[in-house]
């Protein structure tokens, strides 16, 4: 094999490794909207590990970072953190866990717990790109299932730098 060809396949090899570790467009930071305000109510963090999707909580505006997550059972099915939930905190908690990829950008079969009553629901995310018709904003619509319905929320893409200089008032 010649140099120009083995230097082909070095860099197409690079680029296809590149291709695989790239970041899904539904991690990094995300803001949840009231649908009634228009207002944050929490900022995300969405990551994978391994091939799941999770999503926890990492600020809230309208209560203190040290809130309580109390309304929770202390423990749900499948749940990837061990302990008694009520008695831990809501943020830093992956509230949204386990979800399977279907394809970039799309991930499903997981659940959401809402950490306000404790209710778990069935969970699929999808990302729409910004493309200024539908999108004025890299969104994610969240959907929280039971059975065939669900309800779906729209959440704005954000950054550490946003949540960081972010200050609730409670």
């Amino acid at each position: 094999m010649n140099k120009k060809v083995l230097g082909i396949l070095v860099v197409l090899v690079i680029f296809s490794a590149a291709a695989l570790t790239a970041a899904d467009p539904c991690e990094g930071y995300w803001k949840s909207i009231d649908e009634e305000t228009g207002e944050a109510t929490a900022f995300w963090r969405i990551y994978t590990q391994g091939n799941k999707l999770f999503g926890e909580i990492v600020k809230i505006t309208d209560k203190p970072d040290d809130t309580i997550a109390e309304n929770v059972e202390s423990s749900y099915k499948d749940f990837p953190v061990n302990g008694d939930l009520s008695k831990g905190p809501v943020l830093g908690v992956p509230w949204i866990y386990n979800l399977e990829k279907r394809r970039t950008g799309h991930w499903r079969r997981g659940n959401i717990i809402d950490p306000n009553d404790g209710k778990n629901y069935g969970c699929e995310i999808i990302f729409h790109e910004r493309d200024g018709d539908d999108y004025m904003v890299d969104t994610l619509e969240v959907r929280g299932k039971i059975l065939f319905f669900y309800r779906a929320q729209e959440w704005e893409r954000s950054s550490k730098a946003e949540v960081d200089a972010f200050v609730s008032v409670y």
